[in-house]
């Protein structure tokens, strides 16, 4: 059976890129679709030439071109990124994970109960420590987009949730503002508590799921792989 050429393979990416299609999970769906079809004419109709099959596949798409059938391999795969960092959370609050987490939450609690001044200085850290890695991986992704560009959804969906995260911290901040020097007891372990799931929050979205999404990424796209070269088209 007649096969599409890499050049021409090249040339569908750079229809998909042409028509606002940005994460190449979406281009590579979109390519493979395209290819697939255009091969299939060609059992039929082996002399028709590439331009005009892909028009005649692209015409299928209606007014609107990729962007419907874009939205919703978008949306389906967001969900799935969603429910697979979610995963990431669960697999984390198991033995013995969880237990230094109960232990982090206990010396927390202590210290929010021995100085109010630690409801400041611990969020202010932890915000410090997590916001400097978020630049961090912020600068590594747009340093890949550049040599490369690819965009990729799941990195994507990763600072999306690594942002929702970020206006939380504030409370903590100015709680004791609030209360002076006679805060209630049952605040304190409302505000550790918190603290602790925002930390944990934080920590797994900017650590344990940034580190593994170029691990899962690999597995489904084996062409991550080498994202570090630059793209021909």
């Amino acid at each position: 059976m007649k096969k599409i050429t890499a050049k021409k393979i090249y040339a569908l990416y750079a229809i998909t890129k042409k028509h606002y299609i940005e994460y190449y999970e979406l281009q590579k769906e979109l390519v493979d679709h395209l290819a697939n079809a255009i091969e299939q004419r060609w059992v039929t109709e082996p002399n028709i030439p590439f331009e005009d099959a892909l028009q005649d596949e692209f015409k299928k798409f209606g007014i609107f071109g990729f962007t419907t059938l874009a939205e919703q391999r978008q949306l389906s795969l967001t969900k799935k990124y969603n429910s697979l960092v979610w995963r990431y959370y669960k697999d984390f609050l198991q033995v013995p994970r969880i237990l230094f987490t109960l232990v982090f939450f206990s010396a927390v609690l202590f210290l929010f109960t021995e100085n109010e001044i630690w409801m400041s200085l611990l969020p202010a850290a932890a915000l410090l420590l997590f916001l400097t890695r978020a630049i961090q991986l912020w600068r590594r992704y747009r340093k890949k987009v550049r040599a490369t560009g690819k965009k990729w959804l799941f990195e994507h969906v990763i600072f999306n949730f690594a942002g929702l995260g970020a206006p939380t911290m504030l409370p903590f901040q100015l709680v004791h503002f609030y209360f002076e020097y006679r805060v209630p007891v049952v605040l304190v372990w409302v505000n550790a508590a918190y603290f602790t799931g925002m930390v944990l929050y934080y920590y797994v979205m900017l650590f344990t799921v940034a580190s593994r999404s170029e691990e899962h990424l690999m597995q489904t796209y084996p062409e991550y792989a080498f994202e570090n070269i630059p793209q021909k088209v």
